[in-house]
């Protein structure tokens, strides 16, 4: 059978490129004309200044509450559960193997497994 691939080949050929795909990280230079990878820190901390500064009018005591050192510590400390839980500020982290969410529960959820 010339010019087919057996499907011994093609699972191989998948799981080759799974394992590389699951290698390939945070640990590489970007590529040029690739934009430099975004902190999520920085990202969580702009994002919650943001926030505080939305809220203030309306809630005069959130800055006391929520200064700048405390949204700092704060973003940090969201960074592992965001992680985890594959979501970004953008919504959810797709190249984690994650479905994006939809309606604050991943897409399928609750619905026998139909997306």
């Amino acid at each position: 059978m010339g010019g087919l691939i057996e499907l011994d080949a093609l699972d191989t050929l998948k799981r080759k490129a799974h394992a590389y795909e699951s290698q390939a990280g945070a640990d590489l230079p970007p590529l040029p004309g690739e934009p430099a990878p975004i902190d999520p820190a920085a990202e969580w901390e702009m994002t919650l200044s943001v926030l505080v500064a939305a809220l203030s009018p309306a809630l005069p005591y959130i800055p006391t509450v929520y200064t700048p050192d405390a949204i700092k510590a704060l973003s940090a400390a969201i960074v592992p559960v965001a992680d985890k839980y594959g979501l970004s500020v953008g919504g959810a982290d797709v190249r984690a193997g994650n479905r994006p969410a939809v309606g604050g529960r991943a897409a399928g959820a609750g619905h026998g497994g139909r997306a």
